[in-house]
């Protein structure tokens, strides 16, 4: 299935974006059922410990933009192996915290940058290894999201009654800590064919000479605003957004979640006083239904 010649390294992505998944939804969900508990140890109101949750949400999109950069500058196995340290490093701090607002800055710029980086960066190797299958390999790596709603929360719950907030926090950051290791396990694909085809022809010293003369004399500020310019472009890949075909699988993508996080909202106030395996499956059966009808997609637009 997969396209280039290490079909092991292929499914190592799989498994490190399955693993991101599992660690996203499940940390988020665990931070919802911890949400008594935390309104109970640091006297606060209750809507402000749930934004708690919608501030570290925010951050995990909010700083994906920076995946990209961070990508060609360090690579992508550097960047999900800090990526799992961080999120780990990060929960594993907040079970440490004295305030609501300590715990609310230490996930903000730990575990949502860290989660973000690492899922981002997973779908791109996904991307480049499997060309044919995407979708499918996509679509496994999905998994993970409707796995940390069903695993998570009774495995949290069973820890808060045990160990009590910290204790559970503390034991959530170690399992985070399994990211660094999908990191490690990463392969960047055969890339032979294509530094081939890069190849090219050395100047001769003379053209170089007189190429360096004219650089001397054309540079300016302006010229230095237009390659300060041009690196942000190339860095964080923006020329996508002028093209058509990059906009339709947005809008469709865009509205899905749109309608997917109305659902659940709807859920959550009809259901106020339900109990959480009803919310569990609900939950479960948007995202598997919601990630099948993207496969379906992907798989009709390959064809």
């Amino acid at each position: 299935m997969s396209d280039d010649g290490n079909p092991r390294g292929s499914w190592f992505a799989v498994l490190c974006l399955l693993v991101s998944w599992l660690m996203w939804t499940g940390i988020l969900k665990g931070l919802g059922i911890m949400l008594p508990t935390l309104t109970e140890q640091f006297t606060t109101e209750t809507w402000l410990t749930g934004w708690l949750m919608v501030i570290v949400g925010d951050s995990i999109y909010l700083t994906g933009i920076f995946a990209a950069p961070l990508e060609s500058i360090f690579g992508t196995r550097a960047v999900i192996v800090a990526s799992g340290f961080m999120v780990g490093g990060s929960v594993i701090t907040a079970s440490f915290a004295t305030s609501i607002v300590q715990l609310t800055v230490i996930l903000a710029l730990g575990f949502g940058p860290g989660i973000s980086f690492a899922n981002i960066l997973s779908k791109s190797m996904i991307g480049r290894c499997f060309n044919t299958n995407y979708a499918t390999a996509n679509g496994i790596g999905q998994i993970g999201s409707p796995l940390g709603l069903i695993l998570m929360a009774p495995l949290v719950q069973l820890l808060l009654d045990t160990y009590g907030w910290r204790g559970a926090m503390l034991l959530l950051g170690g399992i985070s800590l399994h990211l660094v290791v999908c990191g490690a396990l990463l392969r960047q694909p055969s890339t032979e064919k294509q530094n081939q085809e890069s190849y090219q022809q050395v100047p001769s010293c003379e053209e170089t000479k007189s190429k360096l003369r004219r650089d001397k004399e054309s540079t300016s500020r302006i010229q230095l605003m237009k390659e300060v310019l041009m690196t942000i472009k190339r860095s964080f890949g923006i020329s996508v957004c002028l093209q058509k075909t990059f906009w339709i699988p947005t809008v469709i993508a865009i509205s899905n979640r749109l309608l997917r996080t109305l659902w659940n909202r709807c859920l959550k106030v009809t259901n106020s006083h339900g109990n959480i395996t009803y919310n569990v499956l609900n939950n479960f059966i948007d995202r598997s239904v919601g990630e099948l009808i993207l496969a379906s997609d992907s798989e009709c637009g390959n064809l």
